[in-house]
């Protein structure tokens, strides 16, 4: 399993630390947007061996790729429903008409 970081700074100065959050897509964007404050810091997410001893180990991804295939069952708990959403909307236009 990858491990996941969690970079952050300001300007060009930042640190990375070890992501022990839940691990899924919308867990990892959460954490960002704190990271971020307001837009006055950046944060990434990073994967990399477990106990990374400099950021050059690391390589920068997206948080849905950051998450992988290593739970799949998160995907396709977020595109379950997101399909059952949106038949629930079509099912209410339908019965609106």
């Amino acid at each position: 399993m990858k491990t996941i970081y969690i970079s952050s700074g300001e300007g060009e100065l930042g640190m990375y630390e070890e992501y022990t959050g839940k691990r899924t897509v919308r867990a990892i964007k959460a954490r960002l947007t704190r990271e971020r404050c307001g837009g006055d810091r950046w944060a990434r997410v990073s994967v990399g061996p477990a106990g990374a001893e400099s950021a050059g180990e690391l390589e920068d991804s997206s948080p849905e790729d950051a998450v992988g295939t290593d739970d799949p069952g998160d995907l396709w708990r977020e595109l379950w429903a997101s399909l059952v959403a949106g038949e629930a909307f079509r099912k209410s236009q339908k019965e609106a008409k």
